[in-house]
């Protein structure tokens, strides 16, 4: 256990979070809830500082169904505030520091938040979004200090909520209240915010914890960054009572000390940060015993991937899909050793998630077949935020009221249910009118002895309309020159899906949140 004495956990179906950090309070107050490496935040404390955050907000102005965003770190101070904001029944939206300021300048346009909430180091950035009147609620940040009244007359401070006392405000347990927006990365356009209702998250936490045998005992380290389902951060250990970890950056090493500092059992990251991981086992060997779910979503993940990390930690790497849309995860790896289950796939669908397969005609295909990915259920958002065109594009609502998401994913099905993922179908390749998968590509670089990691983009052909370029990163200590490596593709690949040109690099080019940086290929 975290710490403090057994409890029982609240049964489906969940009231709204503020509600049950409340009750889990009264309950054990002593409980850690947030682990941190500057602090360890019990039950008593979040419930007491989101209550005094959704007060002092409030006193900023913001009501019910108010937009607030947040320009944040993943530290305690701003789990309170995210439950401070769903308290008053306001609809809190994450800012990404890491986009270019007129991207941020566009989503407050578009938005018009009521307040800010914004994490003290990040105050350099927000003086260049030209928005100095808007009311902001600065956390504290340890290498930065905080701005004075006289300097920021908008904004009021986290030292303010010191030694205050006040009740939880409590909104309607209402499912389809809206309670965050959650943004696409924007890599085909503005970014869209999915209007993510509370029965969205509630529903998609239950999917998460059924399948993977979570308790209230399990503590939680999610690697998603906080401008990136940030529901993820807190949603499962707080629905249980549970206790989840916090950390800032992507560090192999910080990761490890993180999940034995705090005994991690289950732990969320894409696929490169496990690559890290094993890179760094290589360099200095560590074991992770607290860890039962290892879960790898956000990208696709390579067998000789999930092999690896299971040979040199002993942990499972337990791949799954999910998407902005469907609130996390809608498909997942079985958590127990199952045979049947095909090596590199993406996982079988939950079941609180309706998947289907369907051609260009909107029909299922055979087993087997690639077609196009679209899921339904509760978890599933309805529509973006003011843009009727994209949503009705990409939602249709079904007779039941839940929507259905066209996910542009390329798949196909085993026939025991398990799914594949081929492609984006902006990322297939037509190579003189045949259908080539980077995946497929991918995967078969990832067998090669001297691959670390290898990613697949489109470039022009003259002759074939395109054709497939590989980007290639070798291990340490490992050699390989581009005709090797092609000449190990020529043995296993249609010549069409042959790349055309393989470069050699010294490191995948990787998000802050450690996906792969498309646009730098």
């Amino acid at each position: 256990m975290p710490g403090g004495k057994e409890r029982v956990m609240i049964p489906f179906p969940w009231p709204s979070f503020p509600a049950l950090v409340a009750e889990y309070a009264a309950r054990t107050p002593q409980r850690p809830a947030v682990f941190h490496p500057l602090r360890t935040m019990t039950y008593a404390e979040l419930a007491q500082e989101a209550a005094a955050a959704a007060h002092l907000l409030q006193d900023m102005g913001v009501r019910h169904g108010d937009r607030v965003g947040c320009l944040v770190r993943k530290t305690p101070e701003a789990i309170a505030a995210y439950l401070g904001i769903q308290a008053l029944g306001a609809i809190f939206f994450p800012l990404d520091a890491n986009q270019p300021p007129a991207v941020l300048r566009d989503l407050l346009t578009r938005l018009s938040p009521r307040a800010v909430v914004l994490c003290a180091s990040h105050a350099g950035l927000w003086d260049t979004l030209g928005a100095p009147h808007l009311p902001r609620l600065v956390l504290p940040h340890p290498d930065h200090e905080l701005p004075t009244p006289h300097t920021a007359p908008c904004c009021r401070f986290w030292t303010e909520l010191e030694g205050v006392r006040l009740p939880m405000p409590l909104p309607p347990d209402d499912d389809d209240t809206p309670v965050y927006m959650n943004f696409t990365s924007g890599s085909t356009g503005r970014p869209k915010g999915a209007l993510t209702t509370l029965g969205n998250i509630h529903w998609n936490s239950l999917a998460s914890v059924e399948h993977f045998r979570m308790t209230g005992d399990d503590v939680h380290l999610c690697m998603m960054p906080s401008f990136v389902h940030p529901h993820e951060l807190f949603a499962r250990p707080l629905a249980q009572g549970g206790a989840l970890a916090l950390m800032d950056g992507i560090d192999p090493r910080t990761i490890v000390d993180t999940i034995r500092r705090f005994n991690v059992t289950c732990f969320m990251a894409v696929a490169a940060i496990y690559e890290t991981l094993i890179r760094q086992h290589e360099h200095a060997p560590f074991d992770l015993e607290s860890l039962r779910v290892a879960e790898s979503g956000g990208m696709h993940v390579p067998a000789a991937l999930s092999r690896e990390f299971r040979n040199r930690l002993g942990v499972r790497l337990l791949p799954v899909w999910g998407s902005t849309e469907t609130t996390g995860i809608a498909m997942a790896t079985p958590l127990e050793e199952d045979p049947s289950f095909p090596a590199g796939a993406t996982g079988r669908p939950l079941p609180q998630y309706l998947v289907e397969i369907l051609d260009e005609h909107g029909e299922p295909v055979r087993d087997g077949a690639v077609g196009e990915l679209h899921v339904s259920g509760p978890g599933v958002c309805r529509e973006y935020y003011h843009m009727p065109l994209e949503s009705a594009e990409s939602f249709v609502i079904r007779p039941d009221g839940t929507a259905r998401f066209r996910t542009r994913d390329l798949v196909s099905r085993t026939p025991d249910g398990a799914v594949m993922f081929h492609s984006r179908m902006q990322g297939m390749l037509k190579v003189a009118g045949m259908k080539v998968y980077p995946t497929r590509i991918e995967e078969l670089l990832h067998e090669h002895p001297a691959v670390a990691q290898a990613v697949v983009v489109r470039m022009h052909d003259p002759l074939r309309g395109e054709a497939p370029r590989a980007v290639v990163a070798l291990r340490p200590g490992q050699e390989a020159t581009p005709r090797e490596l092609w000449r190990w593709l020529e043995a296993r690949l249609h010549r069409f899906a042959l790349p055309r040109v393989i470069d050699i690099v010294d490191a995948i080019p990787k998000t802050p949140g450690g996906k792969i940086a498309w646009k730098e290929l």
